[in-house]
């Protein structure tokens, strides 16, 4: 905002200044256009007058130039020299052609010398300025204020445009077309605003694009523990051998914990994005975090006869990051790889002058080509087959991405060079 109101204040006073200047110097030209070409006409007249009255006697001139007055309309007169007291400069303009105008209470006064008569001036009554019309000052005054109402349009065209194309953005979005967002141009009052609507849009269609995989896949992976709890039911109700009956309760107990931990996943997922307001960062040391990780799995890598190593600098790698955010995205990780993985999981840190990076990789079956970007979708699951555990929602490496965004960072999946199998790294900014 603070740059529209500068723009505006600029545009106002810029126009007030440049119109007023402009209008003022044509007003003054045409003023000074007419003042020069009467003085020119009556120096002109002056010179007559005065070459005139050079062949004829002094003792007529009072009669000469009377008869000469009321031909041309004027008042001309002769008055002494010695009455003027006047500098050399003025002086010698009154021999000069178009002689000399001075003012007076009367108005303006031309003089001339008389060239045979050097001790008399001829006097010349001029018309009083000649000052525009009414009309034309009328006229120039809308220019002005058509010209100030032209400025302000051409200003408030690419406001107005922004706001027009903001509303119908939100008109758009109000009608489910999420994916809309505002063009911003090269220039415009509403940069920051325009920002914001577009990160606003992004979080709406990404929260409900989230609420509607969460139902689809909800609705989708609860059907099984339900019609295994209805068959249960049915048969326990059914049954008279009371071991068949405890049978189908504890299958039913199983199903209902499978529901219950399902449902506490998901809800857990759907609620990150209010998590993400509440992240408490602080300058912590990556490689502590990672050596409290994996001696935390080394027990579950050494159940599941797995390898599990740690690759970090000696000296300590500080970053600002939420503890227990970035813990639980890497214990994904590593736990991940430790299903995957046949004999070996390799965990690595390092960093360079722009990022960290830390790298999770295994020597399993590794991730197809086509789905380095997939793995990262919520409740998508690729080759479960691979995995030891059965009990997993696709909701982890969603988690992994969430959280890597919150610190400004990517996470990307490939294979490993190293291991042959799937390889994950995380790129966090230094600063």
């Amino acid at each position: 905002m603070k740059r529209l109101y500068l723009s505006i204040i600029c545009c106002s006073l810029g126009a007030l200044f440049l119109l007023g200047w402009g209008f003022d110097q044509i007003a003054s030209e045409a003023d000074l256009n007419a003042g020069t070409s009467q003085d020119s006409h009556y120096g002109q007249l002056a010179d007559g007058l005065a070459n005139h009255l050079s062949h004829t006697p002094i003792a007529k001139h009072d009669e000469v130039l009377t008869a000469l007055s009321a031909d041309f309309g004027i008042t001309a007169s002769t008055e002494s020299r010695e009455l003027y007291a006047l500098p050399a400069a003025l002086e010698s303009q009154l021999t000069e052609p178009g002689g000399l105008v001075l003012a007076s209470e009367n108005g303006p006064l031309l003089y001339r010398a008389i060239p045979e008569f050097p001790e008399l001036l001829l006097q010349l009554q001029l018309p009083p300025p000649n000052t525009r019309s009414q009309t034309v000052d009328l006229a120039l005054s809308i220019a002005f204020y058509i010209g100030l109402c032209g400025t302000l349009v051409l200003w408030l065209w690419p406001l107005t445009r922004s706001l027009f194309r903001l509303n119908q953005a939100a008109d758009k979005i109000g009608k489910g077309q999420f994916q809309i967002r505002v063009a911003s141009p090269r220039f415009s009052y509403l940069e920051k605003l325009e920002s914001s609507f577009n990160h606003m849009a992004a979080q709406i269609e990404k929260l409900m694009t989230d609420n509607q995989i969460l139902a689809r896949s909800l609705s989708h992976d609860i059907r099984t523990p339900m019609a295994c709890l209805r068959f249960g039911l049915d048969a326990a109700q059914d049954t008279t051998d009371p071991e068949k009956c405890r049978g189908y309760l504890s299958r039913m107990d199983t199903e209902l914990s499978r529901m219950e931990a399902m449902t506490t996943a998901f809800l857990d997922y759907a609620c990150m994005e209010q998590h993400s307001k509440r992240i408490q960062r602080d300058y912590q040391n990556l490689s502590e975090l990672l050596q409290e990780l994996v001696a935390e799995n080394s027990v579950i890598a050494e159940q599941e006869e797995v390898t599990l190593t740690l690759y970090h600098p000696e000296q300590s790698v500080l970053h600002n990051f939420d503890y227990h955010w970035c813990y639980r995205a890497l214990q994904n990780l590593v736990s991940n790889a430790i299903n995957y993985a046949r004999s070996e999981v390799l965990v690595s840190l390092r960093f360079d002058n722009t990022h960290i990076h830390i790298s999770v990789e295994d020597d399993g079956d590794g991730i197809p080509a086509d789905q380095y970007k997939t793995v990262f979708t919520p409740f998508v699951k690729l080759a479960t087959d691979r995995s030891r555990k059965e009990e997993h929602y696709g909701l982890g490496l969603a988690i992994v991405s969430r959280v890597v965004e919150w610190h400004g960072g990517h996470v990307q999946a490939t294979n490993s060079t190293s291991l042959s199998g799937a390889c994950f790294e995380i790129s966090l900014p230094t600063h």
